[in-house]
């Protein structure tokens, strides 16, 4: 059965995204009556939580394209990202973009982190993935504001207190949601094509 193909190296349209929801739905439900049928194996299970992985770094790809940070965050041309929980699927695909350029942005680089690696590393980063969001502590989460770094949580139930935006699967289809009040705190903004994609906006 061919689940989600999408190419690691492809450059990700919102377009293409879109049409991948709707395969991502059509996928998740068939699969569930297969499950329910007992037909799915402990291997298709995982192929589709790397499908989903997949997805989430698209998005994740075309955030950046719609952000915009302080200018010396991108001066350089080069936009760095921390990638946390570095044992999740969705962050070894996120780590797959090093390297690659953002139009209209730069070269994206990667990084694998800990949460005890950010401080040493905030003056350079413009945005951060992890799973949870929420697992940030009042003081981390100061600093990242300070240092106008996009904080990126895999967790819907971290948007409104910790993350700026939240990725996830919800009646089988990848959304997101924006907390525009955390970010233009930390000088964030996001472009009206990306707000008005958005489910939610805090």
């Amino acid at each position: 059965m061919a689940l989600l193909t999408v190419s690691r190296y492809q450059v990700l349209s919102w377009a293409f995204m879109k049409r991948q929801g709707v395969a991502f739905h059509v996928v998740l439900a068939f699969l569930g009556l297969l499950v329910a049928a007992n037909q799915v194996t402990a291997s298709e299970a995982i192929k589709l939580k790397q499908k989903e992985a997949v997805l989430k770094a698209a998005f994740i790809f075309n955030f950046i394209k719609f952000t915009t940070w302080p200018e010396y965050k991108t001066d350089d041309g080069l936009i760095v990202m921390g990638v946390l929980d570095e044992d999740r699927p969705a962050c070894r695909q996120i780590y797959l973009l090093n390297g690659r350029t953002v139009q209209g942005r730069g070269l994206l680089r990667v990084e694998i982190l800990t949460t005890e690696m950010l401080p040493l590393h905030l003056q350079e980063l413009s945005l951060i993935y992890l799973d949870d969001a929420s697992t940030l502590s009042d003081d981390m989460l100061d600093l990242l504001i300070r240092h106008h770094v996009l904080i990126i949580s895999g967790c819907r139930d971290s948007l409104e207190e910790r993350a700026m935006i939240a990725l996830y699967v919800d009646r089988n289809r990848m959304r997101f949601d924006i907390n525009r009040r955390l970010a233009e705190m930390a000088g964030i903004h996001f472009s009206s094509k990306l707000l008005n994609l958005a489910g939610r906006v805090f």
